[in-house]
């Protein structure tokens, strides 16, 4: 193998594209052409001739190499260059490099949008055009003071900065600087975020949260916030001053341990416990025992936050402090049952009354006509006249003995409760109305004097059916409950508006009764739809 041919296979070996290597290769080639032609006819050939060609070829060889080499990472530079400028012109932050100087290197689009300078305006300018004062004053020492200490203030870590534009506005923006070098050369790459949007957002939410919490501590009902898990988060002004606690203290504390009596927790837990599970809103009652140990009577409102997946993440509680009230109503309550007391004595009394005195005056009179009318049987007229007087007289005691036992129904003091009823029931039976009527044993349920109560309940929704509702059917029902005892009356007659304020003394009789057995009564009733009248009271 020849010269010429060892380096044509060693420059298609090393795969040598760049025309700009032929021309040393060639050279290599003449000059080894020329030694093997001397060789060949045997003309003598100088040994460091051939030395030196050879010497000249390996460096030419080498040199070529290195060409190549070169050549080929100037492509793939031009490359990376061409996707950096890219990375540059798309990013959505806006980035600018500068050098060491502070002068600005690279300044891409979006830099401009933020700024209002084109990149021409700003390049090899210095970057503290970019700051208002005193930032642009002391830049060009910052970068002195980290380039001799190597102390960074905010090299490779992120702050809030404020910039400025072209127009002179100032704004905030976020700053995150990175170090870098290239070539033995320092440059700073900063990205810049515009925070002016976030601290507006920041702003308004501020202001409504100062406003909410102004409107919280001025307001003159218990607010707290509890988690999910009945621990406490925050509360205003007036449960502070209530409980004797500041929000610090009782901060991350359960509900119920802090405040509520140990025997009322288990309620307050169940309620809370539903609030989580079902999201229905409701209210409650109970103790709250203040830091001096006094007890309050609350009455709470609640309601939720829910986070984006519908979960509960806070309960809102709302609470009025109705200790005063409860105790006027306790004491409006007992005066209500004196006032009943005294008014089924009287009625007793009246009852007796009409039975006794009333009564044997009518019996006296009575036998005075029969004696009148036996001396005189002769006389027909007169006889006439003793049957109509007759007939008037048991009249008389037939209303007598009726007002004597809605008065005092001697009835109950002598069946029982359970029978009273029926008793009641049919004595309106003529009226032509349907009354349907079912009853449990009930004699037994309540405390002695309390079943008047109940009677007069039904007593008073009765007369209202007769007198006013134009009801054809009526349906009474009373029945033992694991809790205590229900009573439904129900008519089909013309019903009322609910919401009128004035429904007449009648439903005020039977709330007050109600009130007295420690029970509660709900009137459901509209226009051409009839009346419900619902009572629940409480097992004792």
């Amino acid at each position: 193998m020849n010269i010429a041919s060892f380096l044509w296979a060693m420059f298609l070996l090393y795969n040598v594209r760049d025309y700009r290597l032929l021309v040393p290769m060639g050279l290599c080639i003449v000059v080894g052409i020329e030694q093997a032609i001397a060789f060949h006819y045997g003309v003598p050939t100088n040994w460091v001739d051939l030395t030196v060609s050879t010497a000249v070829f390996l460096s030419v060889f080498v040199l070529s190499r290195s060409i190549a080499a070169n050549l080929r990472a100037d492509d793939l530079l031009s490359g990376k260059d061409t996707r950096i400028s890219t990375l540059l012109d798309t990013a959505v932050d806006a980035i600018v490099i500068i050098d060491e100087r502070g002068l600005v290197e690279s300044f891409n689009p979006a830099a401009e949008r933020l700024f209002g300078y084109t990149a021409g305006e700003v390049i090899r300018s210095n970057v503290n055009m970019l700051m208002p004062e005193p930032d642009r004053s002391h830049h060009n020492e910052y970068i002195h003071n980290f380039l001799s200490s190597r102390q960074p203030r905010i090299i490779g870590k992120g702050r809030e900065v404020t910039g400025r534009r072209k127009d002179g506005t100032n704004f905030p923006v976020y700053l995150a600087v990175s170090e870098m070098l290239i070539s033995g050369k320092r440059y700073f790459v900063g990205t810049l975020h515009d925070q002016t949007e976030i601290k507006r957002k920041e702003a308004e939410l501020r202001q409504e949260k100062n406003f909410i919490a102004a409107i919280l501590d001025t307001a003159s009902a218990l607010v707290i916030v509890l988690d999910r898990h009945g621990r406490i988060v925050s509360f205003n002004r007036s449960c502070e001053q209530l409980s004797g606690y500041t929000t610090e203290e009782i901060q991350g504390r359960t509900f119920w341990e802090q405040f509520i009596p140990i025997n009322d927790r288990p309620y307050v837990q169940e309620v809370l416990r539903k609030l989580v599970e079902t999201r229905q809103t409701g209210h409650f009652e109970t103790y709250w025992i203040t830091r001096s140990g006094n007890r309050r009577y609350v009455e709470w409102e609640n309601s939720i936050l829910k986070s984006d997946s519908g979960e509960v993440d806070f309960i809102i509680a709302t609470g009025i402090d109705i200790t005063e009230k409860r105790i006027q109503q306790q004491a409006i309550s007992q005066l209500s049952s004196e006032i009943m007391r005294v008014q089924e004595e009287e009625r007793k009394r009246i009852a007796g009354d009409l039975h006794d005195s009333l009564g044997q005056s009518l019996v006296a009179l009575k036998f005075m006509i029969e004696e009148l009318r036996y001396s005189n049987a002769q006389n027909a007229e007169l006889q006439n006249q003793c049957d109509r007087i007759n007939d008037f007289i048991n009249g008389i005691v037939q209303d007598a003995r009726e007002l004597s036992h809605t008065l005092s129904p001697i009835s109950l003091q002598k069946i029982g409760l359970k029978h009273a009823i029926r008793e009641l029931v049919n004595s309106h039976r003529s009226t032509g109305i349907d009354i349907s009527l079912e009853i449990d044993e009930i004699d037994d349920f309540f405390p002695e004097n309390w079943d008047i109560n109940l009677y007069r309940i039904i007593q008073e929704a009765l007369t209202n059916v007769f007198k006013h509702s134009g009801a054809t059917s009526v349906i009474i029902q009373a029945h033992r409950t694991p809790h205590g005892l229900s009573l439904l009356i129900q008519d089909n007659g013309s019903g009322f508006q609910n919401n009128r304020q004035h429904r007449g003394m009648g439903l005020l009789i039977m709330q007050e009764r109600a009130r007295a057995l420690d029970g509660n009564i709900q009137t459901v009733s509209a226009p051409q739809a009839g009346t419900e009248v619902k009572v629940e009271i409480p097992a004792r």
